[in-house]
């Protein structure tokens, strides 16, 4: 534009000299359409930036706490830039095209915990500085739609972790909230998972204290779950006939399960779980159960031995 001017100038400038400054009327009309050449330049739009989509406010709230809750131990390898969300270690987003903004639909953290893996090695007294837990605000991610975390991790699994539209949950080692040998219980909130969850998995987690049956009987219609694993949970007790209503595919290896209720073979037609390396006795199985083709296609699925 600036060129254009010059140009324009030169000219207005060699007319000048031919016109000796002797015709008013022209100079005038050459002047005024100097200013309209000027006003123009002058008034000429640039192009407006794009401007740079950022993460969403309540994620990156959420995320500042999950980093000052359960990535305390491991710190190092999530240093984040916020203003590069899809550049941050463990966090999966998508683009909100319309409120362009990024939302949070993925985490992923392998061995949170790598310190008390080796809990022999550490006096008994700093544990305490080692454990780490998922925090409330987690709820706040609106868009989280897959969570995987390897601890150990101490329980309980807060209620609002529960609000997030989960369709995969995995947790490895989820222990009491004391801690090391402290006992819990399948978090009874699975059930509000019910319209989105495709696949739970809990491998290593203290859940002695059981498995509510309620979740059973509440997820038997989860319109997408396909899969359902509580591998070395420490369950134990019997196996009643509610273990029976889920159509996914039901893990229950590597418990502590005694005794079976052999309805679930006889009246029950739904899948059954799998219990490989229990401790269910099979010298007590009736003898019209072991004769049964029931038995010879499930059996082997159910009382693998360790």
């Amino acid at each position: 534009m600036l060129i254009l001017f010059l140009i324009f100038a030169y000219h207005l400038h060699s007319l000048y000299i031919c016109t000796h400054l002797n015709n008013t009327l022209i100079m005038r009309n050459i002047f005024i359409l100097l200013l309209v050449f000027v006003a123009m330049a002058c008034s000429h739009d640039e192009p407006v930036a794009p401007v740079t989509a950022k993460l969403n406010m309540r994620d990156s709230a959420a995320l500042i706490a999950v980093r000052d809750s359960l990535l305390t131990n491991v710190s190092f390898r999530y240093e984040w830039d916020f203003s590069k969300p899809e550049e941050m270690t463990g966090v999966k987003v998508k683009l909100d095209s319309v409120a362009n903004e990024y939302r949070v639909t993925g985490l992923s953290f392998p061995s949170l915990n790598p310190v008390l893996t080796y809990q022999w090695q550490i006096d008994e007294k700093h544990w305490d500085d080692y454990w780490v837990y998922i925090p409330k605000s987690i709820g706040n991610l609106s868009e989280l739609k897959v969570f995987y975390a390897s601890g150990p991790i101490l329980a309980p699994i807060p209620d609002e972790f529960f609000n997030c539209p989960l369709e995969s949950l995995t947790i490895m080692g989820l222990l009491g909230p004391n801690g090391r040998f402290d006992d819990t219980s399948v978090p009874i909130d699975l059930i509000r998972l019910k319209p989105t969850i495709r696949r739970i998995v809990f491998v290593g987690c203290r859940f002695k204290n059981g498995l509510p049956e309620e979740i059973l009987h509440e997820l038997s219609d989860a319109p997408n779950l396909k899969n359902f694993c509580l591998n070395n949970c420490y369950l134990e007790g019997k196996v009643t006939p509610a273990y029976g209503l889920l159509w996914c595919e039901f893990d229950l290896t590597n418990n502590n399960f005694t005794e079976i209720d052999w309805e679930l073979f006889e009246n029950f037609t739904l899948n059954v779980p799998f219990l490989y390396c229990n401790k269910i006795d099979t010298k007590n199985i009736p003898p019209h159960i072991r004769q049964s083709q029931r038995w010879a296609d499930f059996g082997d699925r159910l009382c693998g031995q360790r």
